[in-house]
């Protein structure tokens, strides 16, 4: 029984391993891919550039061509032929007289075509072709992690602005305590009429603020909503986050970026066009049939039958081989191959290019992330500071012992110093997003709001 209850445990874990909740933001990026116009015309590309392949099989494929003709013409004229392109008008024998009558001829024929070897330049083309759907695959990861890159930083700069939103909330309550306690003050003669009239100026430019918060806090949502690319309507819940900092991981391997792997898809579709231009110096081994028949209105006595044109008289079939040799095609690609070669040199220095400035971005990611983690310690203590200095003053006004003056200055130092700590947080979640587009993998971030 024991490998019984073994098996049962390992299923247990793996599947609550697997139904881990997934978040909201991860949500609003699966959504992104399937509503956002710009995400789904890549994947049509994707689709057209796929079918190509099944274009160039095609075109190396058995061809078959039928045609027919009938014309009303002198018969004053050669023999007609029929040949693989087109087919001569015919309307009897050879003439020694110019003679100008009409009469019917008629033509039909059957054209069978087979390129039967290519020497590897149909080969190129479909590894061009796979190279091709390969590279806007790439650009379809690029586009889709910049637009979630997007979508994350306006997500926390919504969290940022729902969160100050109570920031800016709990300081027109202070305000209207402080303007409430003034008129009692200045009821029992302890403070002059004017303290009512300054902190019911402030009590309003506190309640501006806070609708200004609010307007801010909806027009980024309408911006997250358009980045989405669907009205979707969502409560801001992760705004906990801004409580706590996210764990930091030691990883720093941007080899799997998906601008390199853009750049990587751009040498080989460079080197492969390289290869395609050597290939088509190739020879080319055809395989052709034909089958005709004709009718003529002149017999081949010179009689003229005008009408006997309309029908077919003689029938004839032929098959024959056809090795093309491009001779010159050599001389003519030289300069194209070596103009190619340099667009794959130009890719290869854009991947290095890309490569060292990922690494420094790496280090200015390390740099911005430790900074702002030192910087949110900073700001609580300046929160903690202020908040027992605005209770300070305002007891002491209670007192009678300051001005209006300075409780108005103590509240304005503490709502600015609990904006500045969800600020602080906010700028740590920031700098995590950068460190995650650096390093091209966003669940480096997403993961912390699990």
């Amino acid at each position: 029984m024991k490998p019984f209850y073994v098996f049962f445990f390992i299923n247990v874990i793996s599947i609550s391993l697997s139904a881990q909740p997934v978040s909201k933001l991860e949500r609003l990026f699966g959504q992104s891919k399937f509503y956002y116009h710009s995400n789904k015309s890549f994947a049509y590309r994707t689709l057209a550039a796929e079918a190509q392949s099944s274009i160039i099989r095609d075109q190396f494929k058995p061809q078959f061509q039928a045609a027919y003709q009938l014309n009303y013409a002198t018969y004053n004229n050669i023999t007609g032929m029929v040949f693989p392109s087109f087919i001569t008008p015919i309307s009897g024998p050879p003439t020694s007289n110019n003679l100008y009558g009409g009469v019917f001829g008629s033509a039909a024929a059957l054209l069978a075509k087979w390129d039967v070897a290519t020497f590897g330049y149909q080969k190129s083309l479909l590894e061009r072709a796979a190279t091709q759907v390969d590279l806007l695959k790439a650009q379809d990861q690029l586009q889709q992690f910049r637009q979630n890159v997007q979508i994350g930083g306006t997500y926390l700069d919504w969290l940022l602005a729902s969160r100050l939103i109570s920031v800016f909330n709990n300081n027109v309550e202070r305000a209207s305590d402080l303007f409430e306690q003034s008129k009692v003050l200045a009821a029992n003669g302890l403070k002059p009429g004017t303290d009512s009239s300054s902190l019911s100026s402030e009590y309003s430019k506190a309640k501006v603020l806070l609708e200004q918060q609010r307007r801010l806090a909806a027009t980024t949502f309408i911006q997250l909503q358009q980045l989405i690319g669907t009205d979707t309507v969502f409560t801001p819940s992760d705004t906990l986050l801004l409580n706590k900092l996210p764990v930091l991981l030691q990883v720093n391997d941007s080899t799997v970026h998906p601008e390199l792997g853009v750049l990587e898809k751009e040498i080989e579709s460079n080197k492969q066009e390289v290869a395609v231009l050597q290939q088509s110096r190739k020879p080319q081994l055809s395989l052709y049939g034909t089958g005709y028949a004709r009718g003529s209105g002149v017999d081949a006595g010179g009689d003229v039958k005008a009408f006997q044109g309309l029908y077919f008289q003689r029938y004839n079939y032929g098959v024959g081989t056809q090795l093309s040799v491009p001779l010159f095609e050599g001389v003519r690609t030289k300069t194209k191959v070596a103009k190619q070669q340099q667009l794959v040199n130009a890719s290869s220095e854009d991947y290095k290019t890309m490569q060292w400035q990922l690494q420094k971005e790496m280090q200015e990611a390390d740099t911005l992330l430790e900074r702002a983690i030192n910087i949110v310690s900073i700001t609580f203590s300046q929160q903690q500071s202020s908040s027992f200095l605005f209770n300070a003053v305002t007891a002491r006004y209670k007192a009678g012992l300051v001005s209006y003056a300075d409780v108005v200055l103590a509240q304005q130092q503490l709502v600015e110093a609990e904006a500045d700590v969800q600020k602080s947080k906010w700028e740590v979640w920031k700098a995590l997003l950068y460190k995650a587009t650096v390093l091209g993998d966003l669940k480096y971030f997403t993961q912390q709001f699990k």
